[in-house]
């Protein structure tokens, strides 16, 4: 309940203050598990994300917003799990991979922070999608890093787009790795989403 109030509101904010538009929406899977990958380029990522997919989505989020505060407190009521951003956090893909075999979709940034750089990519999300079995739903977020840029607090109201591209799956014969980028690769290449008229 608490996680379809604040999509939501979130929904009805994002098309009104950033005009939000979602092409692709026909590729998320109507039932079972999926991966839901997505660039990350702004902090109202993780709020586009899941405005986008009309499908609850499980997030892996940074083990520092877990500390006690009433954000953490809703992290934890929106299903969230944590996620050590430094190495390979086994720990937090187990979680990951139990809840895929319950069935439930999970939201993952393969670059673990804001970053344009495909070098940033980390293996997690080659190793959930090899692991599990699960198709990865390509997400292509646009215009959130100039809607909010880093270090501001007020946001520019600009367009927003996303692209959700064709389920993908691992080849097994892949490592982890290679699957991660050619994971982002499939997020790059769903094209230049802004338009300049958009701007």
């Amino acid at each position: 309940m608490v996680y379809r109030v604040s999509r939501f509101i979130c929904l009805i904010a994002l098309k009104v203050l950033f005009r939000l538009e979602i092409s692709g929406r026909e590729n998320i899977p109507d039932k079972g598990p999926f991966i839901f990958a997505s660039n990350h380029i702004s902090y109202l990522d993780p709020v586009v994300v899941g405005v986008a997919s009309f499908r609850k989505l499980i997030f892996l989020a940074k083990e520092e917003l877990f500390k006690p505060s009433s954000f953490s407190a809703l992290l934890h009521l929106l299903s969230c799990l944590p996620l050590k951003r430094s190495g390979f956090d086994i720990s937090a893909l187990k979680q990951s991979l139990a809840v895929l075999k319950r069935g439930l979709p999970i939201a993952i940034f393969p670059q673990g922070t804001r970053s344009r750089e495909e070098s940033r990519i980390h293996s997690g999300v080659g190793f959930l999608s090899l692991k599990s079995g699960v198709p990865v739903v390509p997400v292509k977020v646009c215009n959130t890093d100039k809607a909010l840029p880093p270090g501001r607090i007020f946001p520019c109201f600009c367009k927003i787009k996303v692209l959700i591209g064709r389920p993908y799956f691992a080849d097994k014969s892949m490592s982890y790795e290679d699957i991660a980028k050619e994971i982002f690769k499939r997020i790059s290449s769903l094209g230049d989403c802004i338009r300049a008229e958009d701007r």
